[in-house]
């Protein structure tokens, strides 16, 4: 059985879609798969070559479709931006214009970012009735205020996705006229956008996507999701088996800084033949911050679950005493503490 797989990169992110692929290909020897590319004339010949010779390796088929950049430009906001530096390349909105390039007989595919290592078998993707959804994707920590969630078209019921996976339904998105959808939505409120593609795709899909279990997005120094929603074994398979790492966080596994995950990376841009693969130094406070994360992860997977909750208890108050002295000649922060605690007591969260 072929499954279709879709994507987008340039040369600065060709490392990390290599080793995004060689780590679905890998992984899926016993299907045929077949990618398809969106890209633009950027993407060098030198590049498309060692695509093609990544699926070459591996039996299986890659297709380039050269997209019309005219098509998105209408889509650019301006705070995409942050000091002046884009930071969102032209081509995570490739993703918006799938209908436009993929052959009408596929009707479902599953989209990748780049920066995800593929753990697992896929299959089990394929075999999800989406006949009444337009995408399947995990749930995301998003919206990050009011005016965001009112950017994305959402009430208090809904629940926004990541679209960095996605099991797509083409003929959902050709039958709903999709693209005009996102047209709409880069029209309202230009001024106000966090997260332009991602922010389009729950505008477009609020009352149509399908929630996928967390393992097929695990963000590395992660435990398990707080949500109550999950079965015990949800859990676990995110915990111990997660199907895809997605390193959606700060700290990529292509920084020169050491994290429990990064091993998966460095595995398969090996097994990728990328040749001379580049890593990124951290600056001094960067590097700090990351050892910092890391530190905490280790302290709540191992240290946090030996300590009796009396204890813990104990030193919650001890902290939150100080924090009340610390703040009680700051009105604004005293309000903030008061509430917070407040919250806790009632386990909102």
């Amino acid at each position: 059985m072929t499954f279709h797989i879709t994507c987008s990169t340039d040369n600065n992110y060709l490392q990390h879609c290599m080793a995004m692929l060689c780590s679905v290909f890998e992984n899926n020897k016993e299907h045929t798969l077949h990618v398809h590319m969106l890209i633009d004339s950027s993407l060098s010949s030198e590049s498309r070559n060692l695509l093609k010779e990544l699926s070459n390796r591996y039996s299986n088929w890659i297709s380039f479709y050269d997209v019309n950049v005219n098509m998105v430009e209408g889509f650019d906001v301006s705070k995409a931006s942050y000091n002046g530096i884009l930071r969102f390349p032209m081509l995570v909105y490739y993703r918006l214009l799938l209908t436009e390039y993929i052959p009408e007989d596929i009707n479902t595919i599953l989209y990748l970012d780049c920066d995800i290592i593929v753990n697992g078998e896929i299959s089990e993707l394929f075999q999800i009735n989406l006949s009444e959804y337009g995408v399947a994707a995990v749930k995301d920590y998003s919206p990050y205020s009011n005016r965001h969630r009112r950017k994305m078209g959402l009430g208090m019921q809904h629940a926004a996705f990541c679209s960095g996976v996605m099991v797509i339904n083409l003929d959902y998105w050709r039958k709903q006229n999709v693209l005009g959808k996102f047209k709409e939505y880069f029209s309202i409120d230009k001024e106000y956008v966090l997260l332009p593609d991602q922010d389009a795709l729950n505008y477009v899909f609020r009352d149509h996507w399908l929630m996928l279990p967390y393992k097929w997005g695990k963000t590395p120094l992660s435990i398990a999701p707080l949500d109550r929603n999950q079965k015990k074994f949800d859990i676990e398979e995110y915990a111990n088996n997660p199907k895809i790492f997605h390193f959606s966080s700060s700290i990529k596994p292509w920084m020169l800084v050491w994290q429990p995950d990064r091993k998966c990376y460095l595995q398969y841009l090996r097994l990728s033949q990328y040749p001379k693969p580049k890593f990124i130094k951290l600056n001094n406070k960067n590097r700090i911050k990351a050892h910092f994360s890391i530190i905490r992860y280790f302290i709540s997977k191992y240290i946090r679950p030996l300590v009796p909750d009396i204890i813990e208890l104990l030193l919650r108050d001890i902290l939150n005493i100080i924090l009340f002295f610390v703040n009680i000649f700051r009105p604004a922060k005293m309000k903030e503490f008061l509430l917070k605690r407040w919250c806790q007591k009632y386990r909102l969260f």
